[in-house]
């Protein structure tokens, strides 16, 4: 299987990538979608995606050679968001509270009983 194109700004924007590695510990040079996302479906790792179509940065493309390295995986197909911008999407809190509910999840995470206030 092919490997995902270098992303156009995840290397080349020294402020992101900086920064990614000094709040979150993420090495940039060092993501590997498609063998990171089949690493967690070899060891059972429940895993969602959540791509829009209408994504100008990232192509749905990749969305979906990510689901194909990880066949488990839950992808969500959602239209008409930029770029990380599915968090204003109005399912998005209970697709993602569903997800962390799954059965699957719990099993795997050794976390149940998630519970999260209400929106206010």
């Amino acid at each position: 299987m092919q490997s995902l194109p270098e992303m156009p700004c995840a290397k080349s924007c020294p402020p992101i990538g900086a920064a990614s590695k000094l709040f979150l510990g993420i090495d940039t040079w060092a993501v590997r979608p498609e063998e990171d996302a089949r690493r967690l479906c070899e060891k059972g790792i429940p895993l969602l995606i959540i791509h829009s179509t209408d994504d100008e940065t990232v192509p749905f493309e990749h969305a979906r050679r990510i689901k194909a390295a990880c066949p488990g995986a839950t992808l969500w197909r959602i239209e008409g968001n930029e770029h990380v911008g599915a968090y204003v999407h109005p399912e998005y809190r209970q697709r993602i509270l569903s997800f962390l509910r799954t059965e699957v999840f719990v099993e795997e995470t050794g976390r149940g009983g998630l519970s999260l206030p209400a929106r206010g």
